[in-house]
């Protein structure tokens, strides 16, 4: 019932009534507005914590169409190095979510990045700022949304660089426990 806790994934699709107030950063990128608080709060002390760490916001809020257009550009990505169509449309799925099924579509999630090292890729967790990210994220509540060794359970695979906001205490419980969102929420069903 927590509308932080909104699951959005490859089997549990975005509510028809979901709805969010969002708030646009100065990039022009745009987050629920619940959240912006703290997203502002770890930004600025990821980088008044260490002199010349800097990050951006890649990615936060998106329509269901746009996230449609990502798929289909990853799937054209693929078959443009010789994947035949099912095997393009696979692997694209293994990190682009189709419409209606991204947690992007919820706005409490954002993609970020080192500021000189923008690419979305594994080479990001060996950034400082991710690393301090990853460290702290908790404490602002966010989690890491796709740990490592978490890929059968999330059916994503590992982005360092994807925080999702659960809230403060949500977040401490899932971090603490090493848990994915998946795995918390199925533990909370259960008591």
């Amino acid at each position: 019932d927590d509308p932080l806790l909104v699951l959005v994934n490859k089997k549990n699709k975005l509510p028809k009534n979901y709805s969010i107030t969002l708030k646009k950063l100065k990039n022009g990128k745009q987050v629920a507005k619940i959240m912006y608080r703290d997203l502002r709060n770890m930004w600025f002390d990821c980088e008044a914590s260490h002199p010349g760490y800097s990050i951006t916001v890649v990615s936060g809020y998106r329509t269901s169409a746009k996230q449609q257009t990502l798929l289909r550009y990853e799937i054209i990505k693929n078959e443009s190095v010789g994947m035949n169509d099912k095997l393009a449309k696979k692997d694209a799925l293994r990190s682009v979510a189709p419409a209606y099924y991204s947690e992007h579509e919820t706005g409490l999630c954002v993609d970020i990045a080192a500021s000189d090292y923008l690419q979305l890729n594994r080479k990001q967790e060996n950034t400082p700022e991710n690393q301090w990210l990853r460290r702290h994220c908790a404490k602002y509540g966010f989690i890491l949304r796709y740990p490592k060794k978490k890929e059968k359970i999330t059916g994503y695979m590992y982005e360092p660089w994807h925080f999702r906001y659960v809230g403060k205490k949500t977040a401490q419980a899932i971090t603490n426990q090493h848990l994915s969102l998946e795995e918390y929420l199925g533990i909370c069903k259960t008591k």
